[in-house]
């Protein structure tokens, strides 16, 4: 290998690691109808600074798993942004235990919402 060629390879290498495209993550088999609520009506998760919303979701398991959430703010390309930190588009604490959920009853899939 010819020592221009090497340094070609050297000069782009970094370039090349850090734009690595994200991968999207299939979800786990037991959660279904993932969804956002404003006033009981399904919305797309692109909500106003200050607005409240629910997230809701199906557990096929039904065994009152313990799930926790977390609230990130991102910019138009869904990359997190820079600009607001973390109290400045949430009141209160997030990566807290989710404690309200309802399980099903009488129903052939157990589930818990």
């Amino acid at each position: 290998m010819h020592l221009t060629t090497l340094k070609i390879l050297l000069f782009f290498m970094p370039l090349y690691i850090a734009a690595q495209v994200q991968q999207e993550i299939a979800p786990p088999y037991n959660i279904k109808t993932v969804s956002f609520l404003q006033n009981n009506e399904n919305i797309y998760p692109f909500i106003r600074l200050g607005d409240p919303f629910t997230f809701a979701f199906d557990d096929l398991y039904g065994n009152e798993a313990n799930y926790y959430y977390t609230i990130i703010h991102c910019n138009y390309d869904w990359t997190p942004s820079q600009l607001l930190t973390r109290n400045d588009y949430v009141e209160g604490f997030d990566n807290q235990r989710i404690q309200t959920y309802d399980n099903s009853f009488n129903t052939l899939q157990i589930y818990s919402r």
